[in-house]
């Protein structure tokens, strides 16, 4: 019993680790948006990441607010739409490089009409 207990949590700081790294590069794409003039700024609220489901504010050039949530993979950006439908989702593959993340970021402000 305390072997799978060792496996289950190594497997949970794994996939934490995995999230972090997609939000560090989340937040890497965020920077190029902010310096090529997409958005005026971003941030993180421990708050809305607990209680909205928000990783990410963005606040865009009309000064309007968008939050979003970053995932690492389909199914926790499944189980995150499921759970809060309103909040637009980024999926953070591994092979995604700042543009592609930040093209992605783009096309959900878009959606949002931002």
């Amino acid at each position: 019993m305390e072997n799978w207990n060792q496996i289950k949590k190594s497997a949970r700081r794994s996939r934490e680790r995995k999230g972090e790294e997609s939000e560090k590069k989340a937040d890497m794409s965020l920077e190029l948006l902010l310096e090529q003039g997409t958005i005026d700024a971003f941030w993180y609220d421990p708050k809305k990441d607990r209680t909205e489901g928000i990783d990410r504010v963005i606040q865009t050039r009309a000064g309007d607010e968008l939050g979003i949530q970053i995932k690492s993979s389909k199914t926790g950006a499944e189980y995150h739409k499921k759970k809060f439908p309103h909040i637009p989702v980024i999926i953070v593959e591994y092979t995604d490089n700042t543009e592609r993340i930040a093209n992605k970021i783009k096309s959900v402000l878009r959606e949002k009409s931002f």
